[in-house]
C-alpha cells in the first residue's frame, strides 16, 4: 500500500506539471467559477422571490452546489485524458514498469481532486465578493471544498471507467454529454429541492451530484445538520469507492489485452 500511494503521488506531480504548462486551461479553469457565479448570481437574482425559496440571496444559495457543479463537471471530461494517454501509448509503458497498476487510476482522481478543491475555493471566494459569504466560516468552507473533491473524485472514476472501456474519445464525448444534462438538472445545484416536480425529487435521491449539493449546503450553514451531512459523505464516500473500484477492474482488463 505504501509503494502504491508513493507511486500515485509520482504520477500526480506528473499530472500536475501537465497541468501547470497548459497554461491557457489553467486560465479557464480558474476563471471559470469566478465567472459562472457573477454571471448566474446576477442572472437569477430574483428567484430567491418564489415561494419556498428560502434564502436572502441567490449567491448564497447557489454558492455550495455550484462549487460541487463545477467540481463534477470539470472531472467527468477527465476520461477524455485516458484515452490520450492510451492513444500516445503512455499507459502501455506505464503498465510495464514495477509502478502499481492502482496508481494510474489513483493519481488520475488525485488530479481531479486537486483542480476541483482550487475551483471551489474561487466559487466561495468569489460569492464572499458577491456578499454572500459562507455562514459556517472555516469549518463551512473547509466541508464544501471536501465534498466537492469527493464529488470529482467519483465522477472522474466513472470518467476513466468509460474511456478505458470504448477507448475512442468521440464515444466518450457522446457519453457524457447524454449523461451531463440530466444529472444537472435531477439535482437542486442551481434551484431548491422544494420547487422541483415531485418525480425529479424522487430521481434526485439517487443521483450522487445531489448528493454531494446536499451535503455542501448543510456543512456551509452556520448550524449544520451533522447527522444528514454525515448520511450524504458517507453515500459520496461509497460512490468513490465503488466508481475507483469499476475505474481500476477496467484499467486490469485493458491490461490483459496487451
Amino acid at each position: 500500500m505504501r509503494a502504491a500511494l508513493a507511486d500515485s503521488l509520482h504520477l500526480l506531480m506528473r499530472h500536475e506539471r501537465r497541468f501547470l504548462h497548459q497554461s491557457v486551461w489553467l486560465v479557464i479553469a480558474l476563471a471559470t467559477p469566478a465567472l459562472w457565479m457573477l454571471l448566474n448570481s446576477e442572472l437569477f437574482e430574483r428567484i430567491v422571490d418564489l415561494p419556498g425559496f428560502g434564502d436572502t440571496s441567490y449567491a448564497a444559495f447557489v454558492a455550495p452546489g455550484a462549487a460541487v457543479l463545477l467540481g463534477a463537471a470539470g472531472s467527468i471530461w477527465l476520461g477524455t485524458v485516458m484515452i490520450d494517454d492510451l492513444d500516445r501509448g503512455v499507459i502501455d509503458r506505464l503498465l510495464t514498469t514495477s509502478a502499481a497498476r492502482v496508481s494510474v487510476i489513483l493519481s488520475q482522481l488525485m488530479h481531479a481532486g486537486v483542480v476541483a478543491s482550487l475551483q471551489a475555493i474561487v466559487t466561495l471566494t468569489m460569492a464572499a465578493l458577491l456578499n454572500a459569504p459562507v455562514a459556517g466560516g472555516a469549518v463551512g468552507w473547509v466541508g464544501v471544498v471536501g465534498v466537492t473533491a469527493l464529488v470529482a473524485t467519483g465522477f472522474a472514476a466513472l470518467s476513466h471507467a468509460v474511456g478505458l472501456t470504448v477507448r475512442r474519445e468521440e464515444t466518450l464525448s457522446a457519453i457524457l454529454n447524454f449523461v451531463a444534462l440530466p444529472m444537472t438538472l435531477l439535482s437542486s445545484a442551481l434551484i431548491a429541492q422544494s420547487l422541483m416536480p415531485e418525480w425529479m425529487r424522487t430521481l434526485a435521491n439517487l443521483n450522487p451530484l445531489e448528493w454531494g449539493v446536499r451535503a455542501a449546503r448543510q456543512l456551509a450553514r452556520a448550524s449544520p445538520d451533522w447527522g444528514t451531512a454525515a448520511n450524504y459523505v458517507g453515500l459520496l464516500a461509497a460512490f468513490v469507492v465503488a466508481s475507483s473500484a469499476l475505474a481500476t477492474w477496467t484499467l486490469e482488463r485493458y491490461r490483459r489485452t496487451l
